[in-house]
């Protein structure tokens, strides 16, 4: 409180008029985030910036209102401030509404610092048009989040084209999935799993590492393991030097192969099954 002893007594003395003030100072300022459009409002009158935002990665956006720290930025903790929407405070604890919500509240938006024995001081005045077009300025956002999604993802299954021409044309070999051949390792073993696997021997895939790691260093192959012990380890034929405990991708980007499965023995004399591919 000590910052704006200075700016708050056009506020505190006027606790005794109904009447809301609109300080001559007051801006409304537009942000855009990129998921989120909105307006911080602010005033040398008020304690603390005002954010209206609305969330539009998604067809149903949500709109909110908080108060934010002046030297932080950041949401403010339990501040002596509360909304007042078309005169009536508004209690609820999560400042989050719909469009219709939304809209019946920023018609007449006001602030008031609670003063003690249920009294306000005046209460400054934040309603403007610009709050009302927030919904259209977030239909539009979420317009173009879904043309930058689209465009990204045609431009990424363009390069996997690319990738996977130039793969069947110096190997031979054909991509083990029609859509998209980038998968991490528990994805394809949960898959071999669920459907089988023979469908894919021979084939190759570009693997990311899920939650496998290298376990063991032989001779010319490595052998990764999840922390689920439902899935099998993976091992991969390679030359590469590697050490326990290395992602695969820390170790090689390279397409791989998929051999099949087949049956290894524990150092206890046990018979397990591995996944076995060559690095290409």
């Amino acid at each position: 409180m000590r910052k704006y002893i200075i700016a708050l007594p056009i506020i505190l003395s006027g606790c005794i008029s109904s009447n809301p003030i609109k300080p001559e100072d007051l801006s409304h300022n537009y942000f855009d985030t990129g998921r989120s459009v909105g307006y911080k409002i602010q005033s040398q009158n008020l304690e603390y910036d005002i954010k209206v935002a609305a969330q539009c990665d998604s067809n149903k956006q949500k709109y909110s209102f908080s108060f934010i720290d002046k030297s932080s930025g950041q949401r403010a903790y339990q501040p002596q401030w509360s909304f007042f929407f078309n005169g009536e405070k508004d209690y609820r604890s999560s400042k989050e509404y719909d469009e219709a919500e939304y809209l019946n509240k920023a018609t007449n938006v006001q602030v008031a610092r609670y003063l003690g024995s249920s009294k306000y001081s005046q209460k400054v005045d934040l309603s403007a048009p610009e709050l009302l077009n927030l919904p259209t300025l977030c239909k539009d956002k979420y317009t173009q989040i879904q043309k930058d999604s689209a465009k990204r993802r045609k431009q990424r299954m363009e390069k996997d084209a690319e990738l996977v021409a130039s793969v069947k044309k110096s190997t031979g070999l054909e991509p083990m999935f029609s859509d998209s051949n980038q998968k991490n390792f528990n994805e394809l073993v949960y898959s071999f799993q669920t459907n089988g696997f023979a469908q894919h021997q021979n084939k190759f895939v570009w693997t990311e590492d899920g939650d496998y790691k290298v376990s063991q260093v032989l001779d010319g192959k490595l052998m990764l393991t999840s922390y689920s012990t439902r899935l099998p380890p993976i091992t991969i034929i390679t030359n590469l030097p590697a050490i326990e405990g290395q992602f695969w991708s820390s170790i090689s980007r390279a397409p791989l192969k998929f051999v099949g499965v087949t049956n290894y023995t524990t150092v206890l004399g046990a018979t397990k099954q591995t996944v076995v591919f060559q690095q290409l």
